[in-house]
């Protein structure tokens, strides 16, 4: 009996948008995100440690918090036809740069949760890596080129609350 060893393949994985506040119809954050999606970078997770020496020997002692000094996720899009993807997150961070509609915005106006669904060899959902109340803080610039007729491609950096997971049953 031999067994043999599955790997992950890079290209099993979709991405699930709970919300974004500019986008009043949920169908639209398929048609222009989820479809549009070209990579993600799940962050390091890391931890702080205190070092306590004492005699002979060095003892660690966890020291972070709950969601201190979390990595940003990188997320990358190709720019849809009518740029609707990249214009919906300009309008999202102008919102917040000039506090409108209220203060509250940047508190209340997160995206909820962002799902990342890991599939197996079959396509089948399998785990799922989710992050909390993300906060956008970076939209890259649009490279426009010429007499290039390849796809043209922006970065979201976020902010989140929590990494957390889950299998799928």
């Amino acid at each position: 009996m031999s067994t043999t060893i599955n790997t992950y393949h890079n290209s099993k994985w979709k991405l699930i948008f709970s919300n974004i506040p500019t986008i009043t119809v949920n169908r639209d954050l398929n048609s222009i995100y989820e479809n549009f999606i070209k990579s993600i970078t799940i962050p390091d997770y890391n931890i702080e440690n205190l070092f306590i020496d004492f005699k002979a020997t060095r003892k660690r002692a966890p020291i972070s918090r709950k969601n201190d000094n979390l990595t940003p996720i990188m997320l990358e899009f190709k720019l849809n036809e009518d740029l609707s993807n990249y214009l919906n997150l300009v309008e999202y961070m102008q919102q917040l740069r000039y506090g409108k509609p209220t203060t509250e915005f940047i508190k209340n106006n997160t995206i909820n949760k962002l799902n990342v669904i890991f599939l197996d060899n079959q396509k089948r959902e399998k785990t799922n890596i989710y992050f909390t109340n993300c906060f956008i803080e970076s939209l890259s610039s649009l490279p426009l080129t010429m007499g290039d007729d390849t796809d043209i491609t922006f970065t979201v950096t976020m902010t989140y609350d929590e990494m957390k997971f889950s299998a799928i049953v």
